[in-house]
């Protein structure tokens, strides 16, 4: 990180903490224009995304943000002023009764998930991120709150299980309350669907629909960025520490106590948050901190951001790929087999493409889509039953296959499924038997919709874009037969990057 910018960080705290209040908005102002952090549309009302043990104390940034709540400039939200509950009352009593519903969307629950809800609240949302084994040890050691058994703000009702089960069980919070339909309150953790990658790519393309990002390991820069993003003047109180961890030191927790453990999920999700808190900090803008959804996840998975992501990427290293082949491609786990858990000995459909148990098990599903649950049941059988037929794919082969589809590659359609048509799938699978030269007869065009069902939801325009930009040097009839998922691929920056790369061939 630039020097001027961490002298700036430190240099505000101590301006905030500073007792001539007067000459701090002035202050606040002349750093803010030395950041050069363009200002981002107005994102209002502003919604708290909040993850357990990533800060609380949040919270008296945005009360005391100008219109948003009736306080006054010297009130802490602490337990001194609110008792041990301090969020519970701040969401319960405080949201509701003395801030501005025009300024402030008071969340419904405390830790509440995304879910849905994400369609609703996207480029409001406002929240903090926290490293993934330091904020599950926070969790772990909080004296206030079992996870578990869930007994908010008192005495546990039960005493966590051992670190060696806790860990495991949860790993991926993050990813699950930003993808998932849930409320901490009501959902312990063992009765939440098990954390997967899928999940983790959409969780990581959600991020980018922040409107602020802050880092918990980087809180008073976080503080600073927000009143440069949106205003304001910071006070004292923003940089204290509510609720500070027990067994936490200066440098945060001790992970060896994880033995090496490393929560892969939340990872993904933290490397994308922290990548956009550097770019919107360092001057880029507010609603240009992502460099394309799916390729993000891929980054963060991989760990190859670097500080700037594509700083310094030569033609050379972003055609490696192209240049030697399909052989080095790394294929992405979409096929239907894909959708199998393995739990107790027992392969079991993962319930994130079971859209028959979603359809009934969730009746409001089918009300999202404008439809009775019987229409939407019946919608998702006509479709699988024409991959049954014209394919001959096995009853949840076939299932599978619908349900991903409609769900959607990012899981951009969680909640509100999108269902292909017969006269669709017609068209797409007309399409490939054509351009790929694959067929029904002998089970290859059967082969492409297993490994890849996304290609049932994608319009021919979308397909003639992929065949027209890929690359000369490469054979798209068989890269595409070899690798379905490559159907996506509708951009060509020629090996120059242009922050397509989530659909740009060169990407690999």
């Amino acid at each position: 990180m630039k020097r001027w910018l961490r002298d700036i960080a430190f240099t505000s705290v101590f301006l905030c903490r500073a007792e001539h209040v007067e000459e701090l908005e002035l202050d606040l102002e002349l750093l803010q224009q030395r950041m050069v952090v363009q200002p981002s549309k107005k994102a209002l009302p502003m919604y708290w995304v909040h993850v357990p043990k990533t800060g609380t104390s949040f919270a008296n940034v945005l009360i005391h943000q100008p219109g948003f709540c009736q306080v006054d400039k010297d009130f802490l939200l602490d337990e001194e002023h609110m008792g041990e509950c301090i969020l519970a009352d701040f969401i319960d009593k405080l949201c509701w009764d003395d801030c501005d519903p025009q300024h402030l969307q008071c969340s419904e629950h405390v830790h509440e998930c995304l879910g849905t809800k994400f369609f609703e609240v996207e480029g409001r949302m406002v929240g903090m991120f926290r490293q993934p084994e330091q904020r599950l040890l926070s969790m772990y050691y909080d004296e206030q709150h079992n996870f578990f058994n869930y007994s908010f703000c008192g005495e546990r009702s039960q005493p966590n299980p051992p670190l060696s089960v806790y860990k495991e069980m949860a790993a991926g919070m993050a990813t699950l309350m930003l993808t998932v339909d849930c409320d901490l309150v009501e959902h312990q953790f063992y009765k939440f669907p098990p954390c997967t990658r899928s999940m983790a790519e959409e969780a990581v393309r959600r991020v980018s629909g922040f409107a602020f990002v802050g880092i918990t390991e980087e809180w008073d820069l976080s503080v600073c960025l927000f009143h440069a993003m949106f205003g304001g003047s910071c006070h004292a109180s923003e940089f204290e520490n509510v609720r500070p961890g027990s067994k936490a030191t200066e440098n945060g927790y001790d992970t060896s106590v994880l033995e090496g453990f490393r929560d892969e999920f939340d990872g993904m999700v933290y490397q994308e948050a922290l990548r956009i808190f550097r770019h919107r900090a360092s001057g880029g803008p507010a609603d240009a901190g992502h460099a394309g959804h799916a390729g993000n996840a891929a980054h963060a998975a991989n760990g190859t951001w670097g500080f700037w992501p594509f700083a310094a990427a030569g033609a050379g290293a972003l055609s490696r790929t192209v240049m030697r082949g399909l052989k080095d491609r790394v294929k992405k786990p979409v096929s239907v087999k894909s959708a199998m858990i393995r739990r107790l000995g027992k392969w079991r459909l993962m319930k994130e493409f079971d859209m028959r148990k979603q359809i009934n098990d969730d009746p409001m599903m089918a009300t999202r889509c404008g439809k009775s649950q019987a229409e939407l049941l019946e919608d998702f059988n006509v479709a699988s039953n024409y991959l049954k037929t014209r394919l001959g794919l096995d009853d949840q082969s076939a299932e599978i296959c619908i349900s991903k589809v409609a769900t959607g590659l990012n899981m951009q359609h969680l909640g509100k499924p999108d269902i292909p048509s017969n006269e669709t799938m017609d068209t797409v699978m007309g399409w490939l038997s054509e351009n790929l030269e694959v067929s029904e007869a002998d089970g290859s065009l059967k082969h492409i919709i297993e490994q890849y069902p996304f290609v049932l939801g994608r319009s021919i325009d979308d397909l003639d874009e992929s065949q027209n930009f890929c690359p000369e040097d490469i054979d798209f009839k068989v890269a595409v037969a070899d690798d379905p998922a490559l159907i996506d691929k509708t951009y060509n920056c020629q090996g120059i990057c242009a922050s397509q790369c989530v659909a740009c061939w060169y990407n690999g």
